[in-house]
């Protein structure tokens, strides 16, 4: 976790095992930390023969905390996102979340990209995207799923939509 050090706000969903890792790494920065769930109404309930969990955590580090609501839960359904993604967040978990950790016109980095819904919250809330993705299906479906909500925001006469999308992939060498 020491990539976060260079941060001096962050958001991480995370499962419990990675909760005290993630406070001990916000203390061990001077940052203050806010403990977030997403509460999920229709979880998956069995898989392997094992419960899934009806929550997923995120952790908030900061120096400055941006207090849009005070709510510290999130609740509502799994939506089917037709991504074949494991872990695609829907978009009212990320508006919120990002609601929660950024002001308008900040950057926000996503380092575990996915299927974009992190990009395209950032269109809808006029936050700067910078998104990392290491599976190149994964990285052209959020290319165009965030090409899809800058078209919608040019739609409505939306000038302020700060994500530009870049169609530029690196070749990572696995040694």
């Amino acid at each position: 976790m020491g990539f976060l050090s260079a941060f001096d706000n962050w958001l991480v969903f995370c499962g419990k095992p990675q909760l005290m890792g993630l406070m001990q790494t916000a203390m061990d920065q001077g940052l203050r930390w806010q403990l977030r769930t997403w509460n999920k109404t229709n979880p998956t309930p069995l898989t392997n023969a094992n419960y899934l969990p009806d929550t997923e955590y995120m952790i908030h580090a900061f120096k400055t905390h941006v207090w849009k609501g005070k709510k510290r839960w999130i609740v509502g359904n799994v939506e089917k996102s037709g991504f074949d993604h494991p872990t695609v967040k829907p978009q009212y978990v990320m508006v919120d979340a990002l609601q929660c950790a950024t002001n308008y016109g900040q950057t926000v980095l996503d380092c575990y990209m996915g299927t974009g819904s992190t990009g395209v919250a950032c269109m809808t809330l006029g936050r700067k995207f910078y998104g990392v993705e290491l599976e190149c299906k994964y990285f052209d479906i959020a290319c165009r799923r965030i090409e899809d909500a800058q078209r919608q925001d040019a739609l409505f006469g939306r000038e302020d939509a700060y994500v530009e999308v870049e169609r530029e992939q690196l070749r990572i060498e696995m040694a």
